[in-house]
């Protein structure tokens, strides 16, 4: 629970009300994507824009398609 994505994005949050940022460019890169998305679903009005770079949206679990090949990105990796 301690590392998960909603907490990573609350930490990212939280961060940035100590400095005093109401509202940001968030940009993240592979993991920092995720967290980046994360952050945008969970604090939508703290985002100024949001940037994904070389990311997944994370569908590893469940059935289909797209998550059997995202399953193999993460099982290759």
């Amino acid at each position: 629970e301690s590392y998960s994505m909603p907490a990573f994005a609350a930490e990212l949050a939280s961060l940035l009300q100590a400095i005093g940022v109401e509202r940001a460019h968030i940009g993240g890169v592979s993991m920092g994507g995720l967290v980046s998305a994360q952050f945008a679903v969970d604090y939508p009005e703290m985002c100024e824009s949001v940037l994904l770079c070389d990311t997944t949206c994370g569908n590893a679990a469940g059935e289909g398609p797209d998550r059997d090949w995202e399953r193999t990105l993460v099982t290759g990796i």
